[in-house]
């Protein structure tokens, strides 16, 4: 686990217990790397232990800088990456390692959703939903969240990506993601996230402006460049419950558990029979892959057990105590290899 750290004060030394905590009770092997951006306030001082190494910048590098030497050093069969200010909640990561585990290429915090637990300022919320319009226009319409400061990655994919990593800025999030998808990583999923905002923050003017000549840097470098358009109206409120889901089903699939409690909350989850069997169709025919508890395949078994019209549904459970379980649907990354949402899917 890749920690970038700046000037982050006590909030470090605070943190990282409590990612320790997160990661052992999720049954993780784990390595915690802290870089050092360079800091001036001994933020990174006398963290080290038993699981925890620190490398540091002999001159601030930003961001970008940062995660690539982590992902230098890093060589962990999955490699993720957080914020080192405790902004974002980390108790998720065992649930985003065992999506990785399950088939996905890279998963991604999300703080735009239903289920995610998010605390923002007005503008900060302005700020972050401008540059993924941003990220939409100039790099690629379909990545759904891209700045979220904490991912989980195949370990492999970071290995292939990393030659390619140029920007030193946040936009390093971005760069990471369209790279992965130009090298036919396409598999991208998201999943809510703890986000508190202490109202204290290293994104000022010019590093936004800094952001924005990156995004335009990483389109020229891209070998297939996507075209320029404006994201298209979301789907219907039918075409949005079927994904929704279809995503679900595929997060209580990699969460493991018994086939009949699962398909018993899809059941409950389902305002319509009819969903089920769109997700059911959605989801046929993707590839079979390893996963850490079922076989991808079983997703599509698990919503064949939810229209069994002899379950008994179930209302979804409120006490669950998985590692970043989250009861909200999950809404996919749209991509040609991921999911057709098209109309036509539905039938």
């Amino acid at each position: 686990m890749v920690v970038p750290n700046f000037q982050s004060g006590d909030r470090l030394r605070e943190f990282l217990p409590h990612l320790e905590d997160e990661l052992a009770k999720a049954r993780l092997r784990y390595e915690i790397i802290v870089v050092d951006d360079a800091s001036t306030d001994g933020s990174a001082d006398g963290v080290e232990g038993e699981h925890v190494l620190v490398v540091r910048h002999p001159r601030n590098t930003g961001k970008g800088g940062a995660l690539r030497t982590g992902f230098g050093e890093a060589s962990g069969r999955l490699i993720g990456f957080i914020d080192g200010d405790g902004q974002y909640g980390p108790d998720a990561l065992g649930a985003m390692s065992h999506l990785c585990d399950a088939g996905w290429d890279l998963v991604v915090g999300q703080r735009f959703d239903p289920g995610a637990r998010v605390r923002y300022s007005a503008s900060r919320t302005m700020r972050s939903r401008m540059m993924l319009g941003l990220v939409h226009l100039l790099v690629d319409p379909t990545l759904s969240e891209t700045q979220a400061g904490i991912k989980v990655i195949r370990g492999d994919l970071v290995k292939q990506v990393l030659p390619h990593l140029r920007c030193n800025g946040f936009a390093i999030d971005v760069e990471l993601m369209a790279w992965a998808k130009q090298l036919g990583y396409r598999r991208h999923a998201v999943h809510p996230v703890a986000f508190q905002h202490d109202g204290r923050s290293t994104v000022t003017l010019r590093r936004g402006i800094g952001a924005l000549a990156s995004l335009i840097e990483i389109r020229r470098r891209l070998p297939t460049k996507p075209r320029i358009h404006l994201r298209r109206m979301p789907e219907s409120r039918r075409e949005r419950r079927v994904i929704e889901l279809a995503a679900h089903a595929q997060r209580l699939a990699a969460l493991g558990g018994s086939r009949e409690t699962a398909a018993a909350e899809l059941r409950a989850r389902a305002t319509d029979p009819r969903d089920l069997e769109a997700a059911r169709r959605l989801l046929r025919g993707r590839p079979a892959r390893s996963a850490g508890v079922w076989s991808i395949n079983d997703v599509e078994q698990l919503l064949a057990i939810a229209l069994d019209p002899d379950l008994v549904p179930l209302h979804p459970p409120t006490d669950r105590h998985e590692p970043g379980a989250c009861h909200a649907p999950l809404p996919l990354a749209h991509g040609p290899a991921d999911v057709v949402t098209s109309a036509a899917t539905l039938g």
